[in-house]
């Protein structure tokens, strides 16, 4: 199940995964940027970073999903659709 949320991770969500903080082989950990609809004051797409790390049971039946951001709306709606993609995987 984690390999397949890895492809899904890198290919789909285009996260970079991030190399040696991953100690075992149930978690995934990641770094993406945003490019939003919304403008600054030179008129370009505001970009947000998010942090994102998904934890497996040892069954991978359960999972944990953390997401960081600046923006406290951008870090739920990022988790959101983790959590929906990994119950479609279920």
């Amino acid at each position: 199940m984690v390999q397949k949320l890895s492809a899904v991770f890198t290919s789909g969500f285009r996260f970079a995964k991030t190399p040696g903080v991953d100690t075992t082989a149930l978690t995934l950990s990641g770094a993406a940027t945003f490019k939003t609809g919304a403008k600054d004051a030179n008129g370009n797409n505001i970009s947000v970073g998010c942090l994102v790390r998904i934890e497996a049971n040892t069954g991978a039946s359960a999972f944990r999903v953390t997401a960081r951001t600046v923006h406290p709306i951008v870090s739920k709606a990022v988790k959101n659709v983790v959590v929906a993609t990994i119950k479609n995987l279920l």
